[in-house]
């Protein structure tokens, strides 16, 4: 069946293709010395964008730089309202000068932080420097052909990719726009080109990459155009480094479900390929066995079961054969599970002490867990592939658990920047005589819809109430049918539309009271800022600890046995962490005053005081509803707050 054509060409006609072909390589790759020589002139001469640095700035510049310039990482704890964004990228931007650094990647957790970074980056263009900045979206939202398979027979925008590559790229790189979302949609659409793929391929011509997290530390989804050769050029600025340890312990953590093997099995309907039959049987035995074996609940195994990995490979590599030879358009089922099959072999390859197999059984389901308790070698495995980082929050607290679960160590060097604002803007209230713990709550439901009210009655204006669970948010809504304010309430998955309609109703200069109740760690505990009179007090309820679970309890074990005190790695410190970042909403500049109270009996025992005393060691107690009235009429005429 094979196809034989011949061509003919001259000699000259072949050199002159030839010809061609490298003249055109070297146009382009003048453009792209041109445009670092650009980058490297301006950034020499780049001034700080603003007419002064605020308190602590500075300071957090100058760290910044000479820890990229030297190729170190450096740990930064640097409070809200400073700039700390300003404070990383243009002292990182200034290193391009010595040309030891190549790429900056910016990194974060949250579209916030996505959106903020790439303001500061459009900031310093308009002041001077030329430099290429992109922005990396996700591939589920840029796709520009939703639901069809990305191959060249699918998809318009795959059919003859790089053959339109070239002119879409220098087109590009002779705008001086930076990349958005939109405004690389626009560009590979006019070139009819998949949007997702031409951003990565222009970023390896730019000079400042904004990203999540997931493009560094993710094992399935991290640049291997960057990183899996990397050229020690790239230096990294990772935003809200607090995050990166849930963050990097749910990137190893992985699972197989029954459920879905069974849907994959059946969408497959009659089909012949013998390797295929052969591994599916054997994975539905090794999932039968499953079955018989464990009990109803959850089942430990500290070993990796090698025999399942295997016969997870021979799947794969049957179910690529059969998918090269029969389309799966309608076998989402199918792919679906492949897919998952290739997460468990992937994350198996890390397997060690800091990893256990956990099966999850009940009378219907059964689901095969490979979790990671402690992520800290693999997050510095892969800070290791920059030639220096940066990792900043406001709230890296406490520092020595974030910079030993971040991959640093008690030589890792740190940074701690006070606040700049004064700390008598804020008057910081403790109810210890309340009891939150879960077995408590019903009982003191009552007392604690007193503490809430009592602390929104003292003044007109705009509140957030922090709870630890929607179950428990909603049982002290239920006190809550008299009062004539407004109270808006948190749910489940809101789009980034329905969260900034939430935050629209808590406006500057409110003429009526508006109380949000939301959860604690969630979407409105960090990364939003209401400034001035949008917020004017928090309420805090309980101690932010995550929900005790069989796998929390693991973590918890796994650090008793490093000798680590498993219960505050596991619990205490995250959960305070929720509590500072929650604290943290209320003041976000030099001119914003307001209360916050916590309600817990534990927030005086030394292990959670000790968490927070060194910042808020002016806190009140307030032993009743009483006490708080008296403390906030004493506060509020004190900063002359009507």
């Amino acid at each position: 069946n094979e196809i034989i054509k011949e061509f003919k060409y001259s000699v000259e006609e072949l050199n002159g293709y030839v010809i061609s072909l490298i003249k055109e390589y070297l146009d382009f790759y003048q453009t792209i010395f041109r445009l670092k020589e650009e980058r490297n002139i301006t950034a020499k001469t780049l001034e700080f964008p603003f007419s002064n640095f605020r308190k602590g700035q500075r300071e957090l510049a100058k760290y910044t730089y000479s820890t990229l310039n030297k190729g170190e990482i450096l740990f930064v704890e640097a409070p809200t309202g400073i700039g700390k964004t300003m404070s990383t990228l243009y002292p990182a931007i200034k290193t391009f000068a010595n040309e030891e650094n190549d790429k900056i990647f910016y990194l974060t957790a949250k579209n916030s932080g996505i959106e903020s970074s790439f303001s500061a980056a459009k900031l310093l263009l308009n002041k001077g420097l030329k430099a290429k900045v992109i922005q990396i979206t996700a591939k589920e939202k840029i796709c520009a052909c939703v639901g069809r398979n990305c191959n060249p027979d699918d998809c318009p925008y795959a059919k003859g990719y790089y053959e339109k590559l070239r002119k879409a790229l220098t087109d590009a790189l002779n705008s001086e726009i930076p990349y958005s979302k939109n405004e690389v949609l626009n560009i590979a659409l006019d070139h009819a080109l998949c949007p997702f793929e031409f951003q990565l391929d222009l970023s390896l011509f730019c000079d400042v990459v904004i990203c999540d997290f997931n493009y560094l530390f993710d094992p399935l989804v991290y640049l291997r155009r960057y990183f899996d050769n990397p050229t020690k050029n790239i230096v990294g600025l990772i935003d809200e480094a607090h995050n990166l340890v849930e963050r990097g312990r749910n990137m190893y953590t992985t699972e197989l479900n029954y459920d879905n093997f069974k849907k994959a099995k059946k969408a497959l309907g009659r089909y012949e390929h013998k390797k295929l039959k052969s591994s599916i049987n054997k994975l539905q035995k090794l999932f039968k066995e499953y079955e018989m074996d464990s009990n109803d609940g959850y089942n430990l195994n500290e070993d990796l079961d090698v025999e399942l990995v295997n016969a997870l490979s021979n799947f794969q590599k049957a179910a690529t054969d059969y998918m090269k030879k029969v389309p799966l358009e309608t076998k989402q089922e199918f792919t679906d599970f492949f897919f998952e099959a290739i997460r468990f072999i992937k994350i198996s390859d890390f397997f060690n002490e800091t990893f256990r197999m956990l099966t999850v059984k009940d009378d219907k389901h059964l689901i095969i867990t490979i979790i990671n308790l402690d992520p800290s070698k693999l997050l510095k495995d892969s800070l290791d592939l920059l030639r220096g980082a940066v990792l900043f929050s406001a709230t890296l607290s406490p520092l020595d658990y974030y910079v030993r679960m971040l991959g640093g160590n008690d030589k890792s060097p740190v940074l701690k920047i006070p606040s700049p604002f004064e700390r008598d803007n804020l008057l910081l209230m403790i109810a210890p005589s309340v009891a939150t713990t879960y077995k408590k709550r019903n009982e003191t439901v009552g007392e604690v819809a007193n503490y809430i009210k009592t602390m929104i009655d003292a003044k007109k204006g705009n509140y957030f109430v922090f709870f630890p669970s929607y179950k428990y948010l909603n049982n002290v809504l239920k006190c809550f049918d008299d009062v004539n304010y407004d109270i808006h309430v948190q749910t489940s998955e809101m789009s980034e539309i329905e969260k900034a309609q939430f935050l629209d109703n808590f406006k500057p200069n409110p003429t009526s009271t508006h109380v949000a109740f939301v959860v604690l760690g969630g979407i409105f505990s960090e990364g939003i800022d209401l400034l001035n009179d949008r917020l004017i007090g928090a309420v805090i309820v309980g101690v932010g600890l995550p929900q005790i679970s069989f796998e929390r309890d693991l973590i918890k074990d796994y650090f008793n046995s490093e000798e680590e005190n498993g219960f505050e790695f596991a619990y205490v410190k995250p959960g305070m962490n929720r509590v500072i970042q929650a604290v943290g909403r209320v003041i976000r500049s030099e001119n914003d005053v307001g209360a916050v109270l916590l309600i817990d009996n534990r927030y005086l025992e030394s292990r959670y005081r000790d968490l927070f005393k060194s910042e808020w060691d002016n806190y009140k107690v307030v032993l009743n509803t009483t006490d708080v009235q008296e403390s906030l009429k004493r506060f509020y005429e004190r900063k002359n707050y009507k």
